[in-house]
């Protein structure tokens, strides 16, 4: 610990008071206490392809605006979309299908670990969840959007898509 000089009266010395008025004489600055912002969210998944598993790790990576990682930020993470992929059309002339999105929940085949509540990112900016699925090892491909969201800071939003089958 640096002590301020004291003079012989037991009041700071001359150095030390010119250094106190030197620090008082300083332009202003700003210290930012507390959570920065969130300003960019990078969502990736592993493995972006179920075959034989039947779940995904969901990595959200949250930086600030200086791109540094930002910890104790809270992400939600949600199935945004689920869509049924048509196969190969077995007979010519036979119409082709269109893709059957099944909405917000995915018809309850698949579902996140963390249920709708925030997961907080750790020192590194890390959020991390699993996505889990019930849909059919035989059905046709299945295309599922994974979407996090970071509520602070004007909030930001990721999506990532899962291929299974």
């Amino acid at each position: 610990t640096l002590l301020p000089e004291r003079s012989s009266s037991g009041g700071l010395s001359a150095s030390a008071l010119a250094t106190v008025g030197a620090l008082q004489n300083t332009a202003p600055f700003e210290v930012q206490i507390g959570n920065v912002n969130a300003a960019l969210l990078e969502l990736v998944a592993f493995p972006t392809r179920l075959t034989d598993s039947r779940t995904s790790q969901i990595t959200a990576n949250v930086f600030d605006a200086s791109g540094n990682p930002v910890g104790g930020v809270p992400v939600f993470f949600e199935i945004a979309e689920a869509t049924t992929v048509p196969g190969p059309t077995p007979v010519p002339g036979t119409p082709t299908p269109t893709p059957t999105p099944t909405g917000g929940t995915g018809e309850g085949l698949e579902h996140m670990d963390s249920q709708g509540r925030p997961v907080f990112t750790d020192s590194n900016g890390q959020a991390r969840d699993v996505m889990r699925t019930r849909y059919s090892r035989e059905g046709p491909q299945r295309r599922v959007t994974v979407r996090a969201t970071v509520p602070v800071g004007g909030g930001v939003t990721d999506t990532v898509a899962v291929i299974i089958n």
